[in-house]
């Protein structure tokens, strides 16, 4: 065989074996590109067990007393390890009170609008809040159910004062303030501008109450004393054992109460009376209280196996007996 012939034939099977490389033309040409990102999920993960980070309170700060009836609340955005959508949800008093706050941007929800700004949400309520003192916080979830809370801040609105207005005499009413006074001013010159300048809210008192139950106690204490003193008389009576010089220990005395309108001729007849006789048990002292003795009463008294009657004639304050 000839050379040439053996390296044509060489040529060929190279070629067949180890084709050329293609080569580039001006024709366009499809191509396909492929690239990886990373974007929060808007689905609920069931892998992801992590909560996102804890959102962080700004503003109202805690202790806040304000008589702003929608307060701006502020708070640091939240982040999710796992890339998922974060939801905050805002409570007052351990209420949900502003639901699905979106974490990506400007929302709205019922009662409340949300916008980011550097970082941090601001959520302003459409509608006033009620006076009162409130504990709110922020819970970050994600899609799976995690769910982190901030801190718990105290809010206090309450509303606001009414200026202090004295009308001067011929005047009309004009408003004043704790320096302009013409009658305060001298006094609060020498206080310290921090205590002139604390806010000062009208109190009602409840001293009264306790005024009153100390004037109510005094004045039983006094309506006692009186009772005691008119119904309380000193004994006017003292009657003795002839036997002994003792106190009589059992007695029983009927006192007959002379008659109030004996003219002058009837007062001898001592004995004449209009009152049926009073029974009285004489005590084991002897003394005894008769209301009404004096000239012109009589006693029976029976003392034992004995009977005494008795006709006094002489007024006197205090009589002794002897039986």
């Amino acid at each position: 065989m000839r050379p040439h012939i053996i390296i044509i034939i060489f040529i060929t099977v190279i070629t067949v074996i180890f084709p050329h490389p293609a080569l580039a033309n001006t024709d366009p040409q499809s191509a396909t590109v492929s690239a990886t990102a990373t974007i929060q999920s808007t689905t609920p993960t069931t892998s992801d067990t992590t909560s996102p980070t804890k959102p962080i309170l700004i503003r109202p700060v805690d202790g806040t007393i304000t008589s702003d009836l929608h307060p701006e609340f502020v708070w640091t955005q939240s982040t999710d390890p796992n890339g998922n959508v974060v939801i905050y949800t805002l409570y007052l008093n351990n209420v949900a009170t502003f639901l699905g706050i979106s974490n990506q941007g400007n929302s709205s929800g019922v009662g409340y609008t949300a916008r980011i700004e550097s970082s941090s949400l601001r959520l302003l309520p459409n509608a006033d809040l009620s006076y009162g003192s409130y504990d709110w916080y922020i819970a970050a979830s994600d899609l799976s159910g995690n769910t982190s809370y901030s801190t718990t801040w105290h809010l206090v609105i309450s509303p606001p004062l009414t200026p202090l207005t004295i009308p001067p005499s011929g005047r009309s009413p004009l408003p004043y303030t704790l320096d302009n006074l013409p009658e305060l001013n001298p006094l609060f010159t020498y206080l310290p501008p921090l205590i002139r300048s604390l806010p000062s809210q009208i109190a009602e008192l409840s001293s009264r109450r306790s005024l009153s139950f100390y004037y109510y106690l005094l004045l039983a204490v006094a309506i006692s004393i009186l009772m005691v003193l008119i119904w309380y008389r000193p004994p006017n009576i003292l009657i003795l054992d002839q036997k002994t010089g003792q106190p009589y220990r059992s007695l029983i005395l009927y006192h007959s109460v002379p008659r109030t309108n004996l003219t002058q001729a009837d007062r001898p007849k001592i004995l004449v009376t209009n009152h049926p006789p009073i029974l009285y048990k004489v005590p084991s002292t002897g003394l005894l209280y008769i209301p009404r003795l004096g000239r012109y009463s009589t006693m029976t008294i029976r003392a034992d196996d004995l009977t005494h009657i008795l006709s006094i004639s002489v007024s006197a304050r205090f009589y002794t007996l002897v039986v």
